[in-house]
């Protein structure tokens, strides 16, 4: 059996390589990967961000949800540290909010030591080995990342330790240009040493609540050390003689995912995406819809949704073992952790998060993310896919979409993840291709890209098509894959 790797970026995988080459299993891999990603994918992942993580062990699946919580109280003294930004996407601009007033309680450095007290084989030391020299050494701006940055500058420009990372001789680095994170070095050293607590009960949380109360920010220590990764059973849906294991809450994704799979059969893809971007728009119905088309009570209420600044890995050893994670950052609130040379993410800063205004959050709350780490099982329980998707509201969609092609369509899956996508939103029927509509009669506004879009998400999947195992990453985001061994 090989071992499977399909990232975000290119040193994601060779930081997961490396583990797996070394002889640990794909959750030392993922821990190693996603510490790396810090430097190599710095506006989707950090200690200040948070995520959700599938895996497979022993025939079963598990979910690890580590996603922000709201704070547990609104205080504050003074102004609150809350600014609006505008960042430029070519087509459109979007406005949101940055400052500590703007960040939730991270989960990632929770989540990390989580997945390693219950499924690491290898001592956290040595899992910070190679993320340390990346951080040391630098990651080379790959063509996604550099882009990332562009659009992103206003942020970077918002704080002094932002530029001092991502500036070049008063420019904006470029494609190509090194990123190092040298705080970040003795960051990963005190987490060897201090774990868990050093940062959620030691000097970590001590200096963001002193920064909150000195600058207008909402977080204090009791957040941090009330903070607890939720381990729960996957959402699982029959689906063609197989089980689509799907992210429960705090995740939204996969109720979509499962709505969207449950109609397909009936409707096309169009009329599928379209009913179920109606039902998102009313939280009641939605839930109503969910329990008709699968039989299952999902048993919660929908409120805040996220997030923007996302990205995804998925491993496979050569045990078994699997893990498909997805993390995120927001865009990043600006606010630098100390020491750390890392952003904290600005959940509380997106509007469309907020439906009754900013600072309207409700307190102590597991945030809601459309993120959706994906597995699926055959009859005797084996995996045959795991894939997951940046893109924000689009994920579950794109997702959707690739599982489509895959076990509807017969693709492989390099095919299923390149092929034109489409989804729609505010009253329009976005199009990677005009011929997705071919033969249907469809009356709604739509857009036409004529090119494949970062927009349409960014999965990164791997895949046994029953004859051998495949991967890929997604073009669209500059993905990479791997088989070997």
């Amino acid at each position: 059996m090989n071992d499977c790797i399909a990232a975000g970026h290119e040193q994601t995988l060779e930081t997961a390589k490396e583990i797996l080459l070394a002889g640990g299993n794909a959750f030392d891999a993922a821990i190693a990967a996603y510490l790396s990603m810090f430097v190599t994918e710095p506006f989707m992942a950090s200690s200040g961000g948070a995520g959700f993580a599938m895996i497979y062990h022993d025939k079963k699946t598990r979910f690890y949800d580590f996603f922000c919580q709201t704070p547990a109280a609104k205080k504050h003294f003074g102004n609150l540290d809350f600014k609006p930004i505008t960042v430029d996407f070519g087509t459109e601009q979007e406005v949101f909010h940055i400052g500590l007033a703007s960040a939730a309680v991270p989960g990632t450095i929770a989540g990390i030591f989580k997945l390693h007290q219950d499924l690491g084989s290898m001592p956290f030391s040595e899992l910070i080995v190679i993320p340390s020299k990346l951080a040391k050494e630098g990651v080379i701006l790959n063509n996604f990342q550099a882009h990332d940055l562009k659009l992103l500058a206003p942020i970077i420009n918002a704080s002094q330790e932002g530029k001092k990372i991502f500036y070049k001789e008063g420019q904006l680095k470029l494609k190509g240009d090194l990123i190092r994170q040298p705080k970040m070095v003795d960051f990963l050293d005190f987490l060897a040493q201090e774990g868990h607590d050093g940062f959620y009960k030691g000097e970590i949380a001590a200096s963001i609540e002193k920064d909150s109360i000195d600058q207008g920010g909402f977080l204090r220590r009791l957040d941090f050390e009330n903070y607890k990764v939720n381990v729960s059973k996957t959402l699982n849906i029959p689906f063609q003689n197989k089980t689509l294991n799907l992210s429960p809450l705090s995740s939204l994704g996969g109720m979509l995912m499962a709505i969207v799979l449950s109609r397909i059969s009936k409707y096309s893809l169009a009329e599928t995406l379209v009913y179920t971007n109606a039902f998102l728009q009313d939280h009641t119905k939605l839930i109503q819809s969910f329990k008709n088309e699968t039989g299952i009570d999902p048993g919660f209420t929908l409120s805040n949704v996220s997030t923007k600044g996302t990205s995804h890995f998925n491993i496979k050893d050569k045990k078994g073992n699997a893990i498909a994670l997805t993390t995120s950052i927001g865009e990043g609130s600006a606010y630098y952790i100390p020491n750390t040379d890392m952003q904290l993410n600005n959940m509380l800063g997106e509007s469309f998060l907020l439906p009754e205004g900013f600072h309207n959050w409700k307190t102590n709350t597991r945030l809601k993310s459309m993120m959706s780490p994906t597995m699926i099982l055959d009859l005797d329980k084996e995996l045959i896919f795991a894939g997951g998707s940046g893109g924000a509201s689009r994920i579950p969609f794109a997702l959707a979409q690739v599982v489509i092609n895959l076990f509807q369509k017969g693709m492989s899956l390099k095919e299923a993840i390149q092929a034109p996508r489409m989804h729609y939103q505010e009253n329009i029927l976005n199009l990677e291709a005009e011929n997705l509509l071919q033969n249907l009669t469809f009356d709604r506004p739509k857009k036409v890209w004529n090119e494949t879009s970062m927009y349409f998400g960014g999965v990164h999947a791997i895949y046994n098509s029953g004859k051998a195992w495949e991967v890929a990453g997604d073009e669209r985001r500059d993905g990479v894959g791997e088989i070997f061994g």
